[in-house]
């Protein structure tokens, strides 16, 4: 196992994964995060690693801790509401982000 301990973001995760898997000669990774978190994984991590002969599969932990699953009422409840929010605005600020560096 090893520990990369400069991340400031999930695309910064992506980037330092990214060069360690290069440097390493590795294949594949597997991803698990949280479920509400997954989809922006998913997106960032393989947009990082497009183009490498690196795969990339990206599966959510299951535990959604003190959140209510989506399935439940989970417009009802501050902290989920505000999760989901967070992560549709972080997905946009990304592909906004693109826009203005397509590179």
């Amino acid at each position: 196992m090893t520990i990369l301990t400069e991340s400031t973001s999930t695309w910064t995760d992506a980037q330092l994964v990214h060069v360690y898997c290069v440097k390493k000669g590795i294949e594949r990774i597997l991803v698990v995060t949280d479920p509400y978190h997954s989809r922006r994984a998913s997106i960032l991590f393989k947009r990082r690693f497009a183009g490498s002969r690196i795969h990339v599969t990206v599966v959510n932990s299951g535990d959604y801790r003190n959140l209510l699953l989506p399935t439940g009422k989970w417009w009802h409840d501050e902290a989920t509401s505000q999760r989901i929010v967070m992560e549709a605005v972080r997905i946009t600020a990304f592909f906004l982000s693109l826009l203005s560096d397509p590179g």
